[in-house]
């Protein structure tokens, strides 16, 4: 791991030095971002030990009581431009999900480059973000606490290889498409012969006011037949409050002629109260629609699930957030609550 380490700073130092000889219009970039939890666990349910979505990413019979320093993910960043029509992304990132028999494993998050082919149009081919949820990330603006809603319950990765077309439908820009054909194996190599289909659409009506519209497709290669799925988001946004509610429907088709239908919705706030000082709450209710068998046959709920966060975040600069929050998630499946208690930093250099 500190051999690994220092190939990357070495590298990015490289990089860095390699920028300042560039040719007129090229440029590199190097900059990364932590985040870093202090961490307290109040209760966890015995059914959830071996829950790998938990945010401690860790199978512990005994994690009641457990309290310590974690960091749950570190980018390194380059961000690179060709020229006026070209540029990219190599992104490097560790988290505690990551880890081997040597500590944190290093693996390819970006790795793409972008064309702006014609004015705003612009095709983008590599690693990169699928168009689903970056939007409702950016406007929640709190990743180092928690996913959105759709990339912590796994109905899409946050990154996908592939081809992605983007621009405007509108001379004014308010309504802007994405499109995305790709391998659906987020940042691993295709294992399969099927592919995954994106789409969606965004309008901005004003400054204030985002919606958005997406569906993907794909079919698969075991006991599912295909999965499709439709998610929208509403956003407000003003000088002192934004506030989020987004929506998600995935309905996958078994080789048994059954299906299981999937729903989901977030409700987030972040409030200004200072100059330095948000308050920020989200509230997040997702279920399954299964088939079930024996004397409850037909259609059942299973599982039911909640989450709670809420915090009050303090920024002394921009790139720095320093956030006490609580995590709180119950589910049908267990006997009490899962709950957190983190002061979460936030660190962009």
């Amino acid at each position: 791991m500190i051999a690994t380490c220092r190939v990357l700073v070495l590298l990015a130092g490289g990089l860095a030095a390699f920028g300042t000889g560039l040719a007129f219009g090229q440029a590199i970039d190097v900059g990364g971002r932590a985040f870093v939890d202090y961490y307290s666990v109040v209760s966890t349910p015995d059914a959830a030990q071996e829950d790998l979505s938990h945010p401690l990413s860790v199978a512990d019979t005994a994690r009641d009581g457990l309290h310590g320093f974690t960091y749950r993910r570190l980018y390194l960043t380059t961000d690179f431009r060709l020229s006026r029509t070209l540029e990219g992304r190599a992104r490097l990132e560790a988290n505690e999900g990551s880890s081997g028999p040597n500590g944190p494993m290093p693996f390819v998050k970006d790795l793409y480059v972008t064309w702006q082919y014609n004015g705003d149009h612009s095709a983008t081919i590599g690693v990169t973000e699928p168009p689903v949820f970056e939007v409702s990330t950016d406007m929640w603006g709190y990743r180092s606490l928690e996913q959105t809603i759709l990339d912590r319950r796994g109905i899409a990765s946050s990154r996908d290889f592939g081809l992605r077309l983007d621009g405007p439908l509108l001379a004014a820009g308010h309504v802007r498409y994405a499109v995305m054909y790709a391998n659906n194996n987020s940042t691993n190599p295709e294992t399969d012969p099927y592919k995954r289909g994106y789409g969606r659409l965004s309008a901005t009506p004003t400054d204030r006011l985002t919606l958005v519209a997406g569906a993907d497709y794909t079919a698969h290669q075991d006991q599912r037949e295909y999965s499709v799925r439709g998610s929208a988001f509403v956003g407000y946004e003003a000088r002192r409050v934004r506030v989020g509610l987004e929506g998600y429907g995935r309905t996958t088709a078994l080789t048994d002629t059954t299906t299981t239908d999937e729903f989901g919705a977030s409700l987030f706030g972040v409030l200004q109260v200072a100059r330095s000082w948000e308050v920020v709450g989200r509230l997040d209710w997702s279920t399954e629609l299964r088939p079930q068998s024996g004397p409850a046959s037909g259609l059942g709920f299973d599982p039911v699930e909640s989450l709670l966060l809420a915090g009050v975040a303090y920024r002394p600069t921009p790139n720095v957030a320093l956030t006490p929050n609580v995590w709180i998630r119950n589910s049908n499946r267990f006997s009490e609550s899962d709950t957190l208690l983190r002061l979460t930093l936030d660190l962009s250099f």
